[in-house]
Parts: C-alpha cells; structure tokens; sequence
C-alpha cells in the first residue's frame, strides 16, 4: 500500500499578498518577463472604480527603459567614435616622429607637431639640469628642471598622471603659457642608463580636458614610443 505523497510548497497556491510582496521587491520582474505580462488581464483606462491604469503604467516605464537604453547607446557610440579619432591622431603622430631626418626636427615634430595635431596649448619636453636656469630652454623643444622636480610632479613609479591645473605651478612648465593650460598629462620619459629624469607634458586650455580616471592606454603608448625614439637619437648623436 503506497501512502499519498505529502503536498510541497509548490503546490500551495500562493497567496495575493506573497504574489504582491514578491513583484515589489523585484521591481523590473514583468519588464524582463513579457510573456507574463501578455497573459495578465490588465484593467482598462476606461473601468470604474479604484484601480490604477496598469497598463499605461507598464508603457511609462517600458518606455523609460527604452530612453534610457538609447541613451546609453548614443553615449557607447560617441565614445567609440573619440576613441577612434584619438587613435588615428597618436598613430599618425608616431609615424611623424619616425619620418624625421634629424634630431631638431624630432624635438620640433614632438613639441610643435604634437601641439597642433593633438590641439594642445603647450607640449613640452622637461629634463632635470642642475647647470641650467630652471624653466629654461635647454635646447629647442626641451626645457630644464632643477634635480628632483619630477620627483614633486609623479609618485616613484608612476608613468602618466593627468591632472587639473587650478594656478600656475612653481616649476614653469609651460613657460609665458602658464596661465592658459587648466588641465595637463604629465608622461615620465625613461631615456635609459646615465640620463637625468625627464617627462613629457601635454598642456591643455581646457578644464577637464585630461582629468584623473580617464582613460591612459594612447597617451603612455605615445610617451613610451617618444622616449625610445629619443633614446635612438641620443645614441647616433653621441649624447
């Protein structure tokens, strides 16, 4: 003799407050299930009574969704679209910086080139010289910062940093355009054994131009290509 198997909690039926309890903690529930949603009878904008107009309702917010998913896309696709126009600007100026016949036409192509194919106010490249003036230029396109002042602009360790600038710095980066750059990126140049620290900075006019949390990955490339390439010209110059 087979005893009857004792009822589970799937086959009591579920209580309208539970059912209720359940759709208010997972709010986006009949969003992401459609077909549930086809098969409830929903109240008309035109029945009497106490009831909210569920269905319209349900369209408000699919609606909302839909908006805000739009957004989003349009927001993917700008972003897409900067990213590819950056990176056809860094590749072009890397093939620039190859193109050169001489070192001073490196320097140049780097400081006044990258200025105008990057739309920068100011890129300059700053090496530490204890002989030198600091904020002086130390050849065309470089200037010269007094031992230890990259040491105050990045952490040990640190390649890029990008940042805001509210006033003019106290090492004269940016020469007689210290007043127009608000934002920068600060790239350490690595020039190889026997050379004295030296980076790369990218001064923009614009607030928020280079802001900390963006993204890095073209603008450390692009400085580490600058700093090998550099060191290629130190190496035949005998520097």
């Amino acid at each position: 003799m087979t005893g009857k198997s004792k009822p589970t909690a799937e086959d009591e039926p579920l209580a309208a407050k539970d059912v209720a309890a359940y759709l208010k903690r997972h709010s986006e529930f009949l969003i992401e299930h459609p077909d549930v949603l086809a098969a409830l009878h929903l109240p008309d904008a035109g029945e009497e009574g106490n009831v909210r107009d569920f269905q319209q309702a349900m369209i408000a917010r699919l609606r909302e969704r839909i908006a805000r998913l739009e957004r989003e896309r349009d927001e993917l696709v700008d972003t897409s679209r900067s990213n590819l126009v950056s990176q056809s600007q860094i590749h072009g100026a890397i093939l620039a910086l190859l193109r050169c016949n001489d070192f001073d036409s490196f320097l140049a192509t780097v400081t006044d080139g990258l200025r105008l194919r990057l739309d920068m106010a100011a890129v300059v490249i700053a090496i530490e010289d204890s002989s030198a003036h600091p904020g002086a230029a130390a050849r065309d396109g470089v200037i010269a910062l007094p031992p230890g002042a990259i040491a105050q602009l990045l952490e040990p360790g640190e390649i890029l940093r990008l940042r805001e600038v509210a006033a003019p710095g106290n090492l004269a980066l940016y020469g007689h355009l210290e007043t127009t750059v608000h934002s920068d990126a600060l790239a350490f140049l690595d020039l190889g054994e026997g050379y004295p620290p030296a980076l790369l900075a990218f001064g923009a006019t614009e607030r928020g131009h280079f802001h900390p949390g963006q993204a890095t990955d073209l603008l450390a490339f692009l400085a580490e290509s600058i700093a090998l390439i550099t060191r290629q010209w130190l190496f035949r110059a005998g520097i």
